[in-house]
């Protein structure tokens, strides 16, 4: 009896608590306000003052200066990934930073850092209450210069370039926003015979080029040492700075050349995967990147079996088997090898190949007969006056 009164008694509170909640939070609902505070600029010192809550709202102007003195503001989640960056005048409403704040930390990547919390305001007295959704607007300020990735980069060109020929650039990053970001390249002088391309993106980005504007000759000149500057749109505007140092490189001039025009190689059909056949070798007269060399190995375009028994090792020259060759014994393969440097505007030179696969009898022989016309299976009718030579079938 006792139970069954308690259990009555509960069913009769719960929607009573149900409905007192949904009152709550529509008073809440209908009562809250925004306010857009500051805008504050970052990096300023803790305790700058940042704007008053009571006044921004008009919640001074609402109520009597007695009911005021009653009134309590609080952040309703003093958890809240904001609301540590801030401190709160219980009594008065006023807002102050509690430590220094950095907009690029806050707001990295974008156009507009606004800070959004909520604060409630609630009487001790009265039934007066208020959520108000806060949110300020943290301004930048200059305190970051372009950088470059790094300090100084080379850059090859050959010599007797074409003129115009261009190179492309790295570009400078500013974690600033807005005009405070990068706005301006310069190559400093004397920047001859080179100059500086600069197209800018709609996303704010750069893309910088080096144009050579004349021909330049190793024997003259071999190295060069240019300044790029980025410069952001500050009113103090701060500057990177990159080096850029050139080097004129040999022209690519000389083909290379291989020790012989024609390769024959031969292999038992036993011979294991990997196995090396030769090696192919060839010489460039020029100096660094256009005298390394790199080979190739190419069968007529109808040849797919040919690339998958051999392979060439592109650094060494080395011929070596890739798969199984007892299928293919009896078998000739005809390829083209191939000698590319690695100039700007490679050269190449070919030589000829032939790979052979021996048979080497490893297993027995056999016959088929194909008969001329067949009267049953493996039968075949001769006339009886059939002269000598007459054709009946073939043995292979």
């Amino acid at each position: 009896m006792h139970s069954k009164g308690r259990l009555e008694y509960v069913c009769f509170l719960q929607p009573f608590a149900i409905f007192i909640f949904s009152n709550i939070v529509h008073v809440v609902e209908s009562q809250s306000v925004k306010v857009m505070l500051g805008p504050i600029r970052e990096e300023q010192k803790t305790g700058t003052y940042v704007g008053n809550i009571a006044s921004a709202t008009s919640i001074s102007r609402e109520v009597s200066q007695a009911e005021f003195s009653t009134l309590r503001f609080d952040f309703l989640d003093p958890s809240d990934k904001w609301t540590h960056l801030f401190s709160i005048n219980g009594r008065s409403g006023a807002l102050f930073t509690q430590t220094m704040i950095d907009r690029e930390i806050l707001c990295d990547d974008m156009k507009d850092c606004i800070i959004k919390f909520d604060v409630t305001v609630n009487s001790d007295v009265t039934d007066f209450l208020r959520l108000v959704e806060v949110s300020i607007n943290v301004t930048d300020i200059n305190d970051n210069m372009p950088t470059f990735e790094s300090d100084e980069i080379t850059i090859d060109i050959p010599e007797n370039n074409a003129v115009g020929l261009t190179k492309p650039l790295p570009s400078a990053v500013d974690r600033d926003k807005g005009d405070n970001s990068v706005q301006k390249y310069t190559l400093l002088s004397p920047s001859e015979p080179f100059s500086l391309n600069v197209e800018k993106r709609l996303n704010n980005k750069f893309l910088l080029s080096l144009v050579v504007n004349s021909a330049l000759d190793r024997e003259k000149q071999d190295k060069y040492k240019l300044l790029l500057t980025a410069a952001d749109g500050g009113q103090q505007a701060l500057t990177g700075t990159l080096t850029v140092f050139v080097n004129v490189t040999d022209m690519n001039d000389n083909n290379p050349v291989f020790t012989q025009q024609d390769y024959s190689y031969s292999v038992v059909e036993t011979a294991g995967v990997g196995e090396v056949l030769g090696k192919l070798s060839a010489t460039d007269k020029d100096i660094g990147k256009n005298a390394e060399i790199r080979y190739s190995l190419m069968f007529p375009g109808k040849d797919n079996r040919g690339r998958v028994l051999f392979a060439i090792d592109q650094f060494t020259g080395e011929i070596t088997i890739k798969s199984q060759l007892q299928y293919d014994a009896g078998k000739t393969f005809e390829a083209v090898v191939e000698a590319k440097d690695q100039g700007d505007i490679p050269r190449a030179s070919e030589a000829t190949m032939t790979l052979s696969i021996v048979n080497v009898g490893n297993n027995a022989p056999r016959l088929e007969v194909k008969l001329q016309k067949t009267v049953f299976e493996n039968t075949v009718l001769i006339p009886e006056d059939a002269k000598n030579s007459t054709f009946v079938g073939k043995l292979t």
